[in-house]
């Protein structure tokens, strides 16, 4: 519909002109039903005025002029029409018996009245005046010719005409300067508007510093507020992003780092370490050095094989595919715990209660807490950590890990974008789970991450 391709400005400025234009039609509609009923009236008095008094003038001339000639008064009019010019809304003649004008209150040579526009006159019904009234006149008893009084409304419409003339230019020009007004007012109501729309086109052009002032408008200031609000975490979320995809470059950097090395030192030094042995065999000339050369290639294998299952269980630990969830993380706190037997571990796992999780679940969790045992380790200097993992919620379709140490803790809104905390959050939020950190300086530190059991990961 081509009213939606309008703009609201616009919008707004037709609507108010067709409200003004519905109240001035109206208003137009009554003004002229009311004239047109003053115009019958003022033309139906007249008429009735006129006509009582020539009824008063005939009675007098037939009781006073009785005895005066037929042919005289049939030549000439004793009415002396011409001096009733005034009677603006009539129109008086007095005709002989052929019809022939014999007096009038209107002059031949009298210049025509100023009308007003055909369309106004058939709007206040000019047509629709009184009829014509005529009167025969006698004199000693024979009729001399005929008082004919027409009524005439051009003249009260001219003057009505005259008058609404210059209303309607009066009007007319109120109806512009109103409009004019209402859309240079409606246009500096909405300006606010175009820098919200300029200031979201900059926005999705990339101009993540764009933000909007404070406007004075209520409503448009709580607006401009909650955008700014938003651009501001918009922005340190991209920002985050940002720093978090280059850490985790660089964190498979060095990751493929160590993986290269300990293949080059570890696994490379007990290969060549195999190939020195087995050319000692070979060259052995008794039984007993090839034994020993055999021995020492068996140490060396069982361990590169110690080697290889520490470095896969760093990229995927085995007890999580083979044993689940619970079962990798007992095995992970009691690493911790053989690795740091000054802080006591404590852990409290339903195993009964979890039943089976998502792939994705169950590897996001158990990277989250090793995440929050390496923080507590590093940082925080604890005394004892607990773990938990357990059901959440009345219908128990969430898994929650809980991690609770005593440490140091910190100050959340100084390390919130750390790099460790920005990951786990993340990859949380990547499958629809949420993250909750308290900590307080001298107060310890919680980390409960809370996951649907099941999700639908894209492919």
């Amino acid at each position: 519909m081509w009213l939606s391709r309008l703009s609201l400005q616009l919008r707004l400025s037709l609507l108010i002109s067709a409200l003004l234009t519905g109240v001035l039609g109206t208003s137009a509609l009554i003004t002229v039903h009311n004239a047109r009923s003053d115009v019958q009236a003022e033309v139906a008095s007249a008429a009735s005025l006129a006509l009582h008094m020539i009824d008063a003038e005939l009675a007098y001339y037939r009781d006073h002029y009785a005895p005066l000639r037929v042919e005289r008064h049939a030549r000439r009019s004793v009415f002396n029409l011409h001096n009733l010019g005034n009677l603006r809304h009539l129109r008086i003649e007095f005709v002989d018996p052929q019809g022939r004008l014999i007096d009038s209150n209107r002059r031949a040579d009298e210049a025509p009245p100023e009308r007003a526009p055909a369309w106004f006159e058939r709007l206040l019904g000019a047509n629709e005046a009184a009829a014509q009234v005529s009167r025969p006149v006698f004199f000693s008893g024979q009729a001399v010719g005929w008082l004919r009084i027409t009524p005439d409304p051009t003249a009260e419409i001219a003057e009505i005409w005259s008058d609404a003339a210059g209303q309607l230019a009066l009007i007319a020009g109120l109806f512009v300067l109103i409009n004019g007004a209402v859309y240079w007012a409606v246009g500096r109501a909405l300006a606010p508007v175009r820098q919200i729309l300029q200031a979201l086109v900059r926005l999705e052009q990339g101009s993540l510093a764009t933000r909007l002032p404070a406007f004075d408008l209520p409503e448009l200031a709580r607006i401009g507020h909650h955008f700014n609000t938003m651009a501001d975490q918009l922005q340190q979320t991209i920002t985050d992003n940002r720093r978090l995809t280059q850490r985790i470059v660089r964190l498979q950097e060095d990751e493929r780092k160590a993986l290269a090395r300990d293949l080059h030192d570890e696994i490379g030094q007990s290969l060549t370490a195999m190939s020195v042995e087995a050319a000692a065999i070979e060259r052995a000339g008794d039984l007993a050095s090839a034994r020993h050369g055999g021995s020492a290639i068996a140490a060396v294998c069982r361990q590169t094989m110690a080697l290889v299952r520490d470095m896969l269980h760093r990229l995927r630990p085995d007890a999580l595919d083979q044993l689940g969830l619970p079962a990798a993380l007992r095995d992970l706190a009691e690493q911790w715990r053989s690795r740091n037997p000054h802080i006591v571990f404590a852990t409290a796992i339903e195993d009964d209660e979890l039943g089976e999780l998502d792939e994705e679940v169950a590897m996001t969790l158990y990277r989250a807490a090793q995440e929050c045992l390496t923080n507590a380790l590093r940082h925080a200097r604890p005394g004892f950590v607990v773990m938990r993992l357990g059901r959440l919620g009345p219908d128990a379709e969430q898994v929650e890990l809980v991690v609770r140490d005593d440490g140091q803790g910190f100050d959340l809104p100084a390390a919130g974008s750390g790099y460790g905390l920005a990951g786990m959050r993340e990859r949380v939020h990547g499958l629809g789970g949420q993250v909750r950190v308290d900590s307080a300086p001298g107060a310890g530190t919680t980390v409960r991450v809370a996951l649907p059991c099941r999700v639908e990961v894209p492919v």
